[in-house]
């Protein structure tokens, strides 16, 4: 009897830990997916939906942490990385994009006529028999000719923007990538990157920035003013690269990312352990990596009428209009022939010190600038007047029958709040090498600008920074 008992309190037990296992089992399954559906609508879908419709799918599908959403890609799809390498080279695309064709006479306008391929390149890799191989739905595989290509050389792992026509452009690919001398194309779909087709916005006076990588511990309270800043004076879209962001960071993006105003893209460097490096190294190779998220930027943005490449601590300041919409339509009126807008830079330096230690706000807390200068140049470009794959952080080539402007500085500036630059030295803190103006003009700014709910935009972000619990 008494076995009798112990068999079947075994067999519950066992039926027991068994149901468990299962339901595990189920629970971790349905995380993943949920991962993969929120990673797919992050990566894929705010790229080309419209900013209300993203806004409704991040609620629907957006029900993890966007920090877990980047650990699940990292994780869980497949084992694969950021990036995918070529078969037989030491390249690894980071993208692949579809492009508006109009520049191109004669040929389809179709959005998969032509593909942006971004990438890093290892320098002993050769620039020649390369080629393109794309697959369709129906398992076909073709191979195309490279049609250029753009590259950023000064580094041992180079950033490069390939550019591929569609061999048949009747047939949508699910998958780009390429090939090295003058091996077949394969049908094994892992070697391949699935092409993003960007929202083109309707309209001739959009705007959108790319804010490049941002990874680490930014600074919370200066990204969020930032990104209010640029969205009430009339950014219509930022797409931001992110590493390693602390939880705060994550939090903060994936607010506007829920607004459909934030482009989230998860980054990261390969060929690590072939040369050791970081995100931010200010060195050839640094810059190099830094050039991939701007080729990108250049190819997703290129629908919008304006594209700016700014950092989160550089503020775009009109003097003489209210808004962007309104400074955009006049230089583009003053300066029809202009397809490259340079600013001077009104620096605000950190290191000197508050002015006013009872603001709340950090970007009213400095006053004090230098005097308007030279320093590290931003730019706003029109992308159709701009040579494809030119693009960096502080330059481009516009295309013949342009030329590039520096936009004078009665019609605005850039405020770039910062701490001395290591070459400035001791010079840095001497009034006769930077003598310091006193300069509240963005404070006013944010005063007298109005949101849509007709409140200031200064206590509009206030509130936003309370809501996100960045201030009691």
């Amino acid at each position: 009897m008494i076995y009798k008992r112990i068999l079947w309190l075994l067999a519950i037990s066992c039926v027991l830990v068994l149901t468990f296992m299962l339901y595990s089992s189920f629970v971790l399954t349905m995380k993943k997916q949920r991962l993969f559906n929120a990673f797919e609508m992050v990566q894929t879908r705010n790229a080309y939906l419209d900013q209300s419709t993203t806004g409704r799918l991040f609620e629907k599908h957006m029900t993890v942490n966007l920090t877990e959403v980047i650990e699940y890609f990292m994780k869980f799809k497949g084992g694969k990385d950021i990036y995918t390498r070529v078969m037989h080279a030491d390249i690894f695309i980071y993208s692949v994009i579809g492009l508006n064709n109009s520049e191109i006479k004669n040929e389809s306008t179709a959005p998969w006529s032509n593909f942006g391929l971004i990438a890093w390149k290892h320098s002993q890799v050769p620039d020649t028999n390369m080629s393109c191989c794309f697959l369709y739905d129906n398992g076909i595989v073709l191979n195309s000719k490279l049609r250029k290509s753009s590259t950023y050389i000064k580094a041992k792992i180079q950033s490069f923007r390939f550019e591929c026509v569609n061999p048949n452009q009747l047939l949508k690919p699910k998958g780009v990538t390429l090939i090295v001398k003058n091996y077949p194309c394969t049908s094994d779909i892992s070697t391949y990157v699935a092409p993003v087709f960007p929202y083109r916005p309707p309209g001739n006076n959009t705007i959108a920035l790319c804010a490049k990588v941002a990874f680490g511990n930014l600074n919370a309270a200066l990204t969020v003013e930032w990104l209010e800043y640029n969205k009430n004076m009339g950014v219509d879209k930022i797409a931001v690269f992110v590493s390693n962001l602390s939880s705060t960071t994550s939090g903060i993006f994936q607010h506007y990312q829920k607004l459909g105003f934030l482009e989230v893209h998860p980054f990261d460097l390969p060929m690590l352990g072939t040369i050791n490096r970081k995100l931010g190294q200010k060195s050839g190779q640094g810059w190099s990596d830094e050039q991939i998220p701007v080729y990108d930027c250049m190819d997703r943005l290129a629908g919008y009428s304006i594209v700016g490449v700014v950092d989160f601590d550089e503020f775009i300041f009109p003097l003489q209009d209210k808004d962007f919409k309104q400074f955009v339509n006049r230089l583009r009126k003053t300066y029809p022939d202009v397809s490259l807008f340079t600013f001077f830079v009104d620096v605000y330096v950190m290191d000197w010190g508050k002015t006013n230690d009872n603001e709340t706000l950090m970007i009213t807390q400095f006053k004090n600038r230098t005097r308007t200068m030279q320093d590290r140049v931003k730019n706003i470009l029109i992308p159709e007047w701009i040579e494809t794959g030119s693009v960096s952080t502080h330059n481009a080539a516009p295309r013949k029958g342009h030329r590039r402007m520096w936009i004078p500085k009665t019609l605005a500036v850039l405020k770039h709040f910062r701490s001395c630059r290591s070459e400035w030295g001791n010079r840095c803190h001497d009034i006769t090498h930077f003598p310091r103006f006193t300069d509240d003009s963005l404070v006013k700014r944010l005063i007298e600008t109005k949101t849509d709910t007709n409140v200031s935009l200064y206590n509009h972000i206030l509130k936003v920074k309370k809501d996100l619990k960045l201030i009691s």
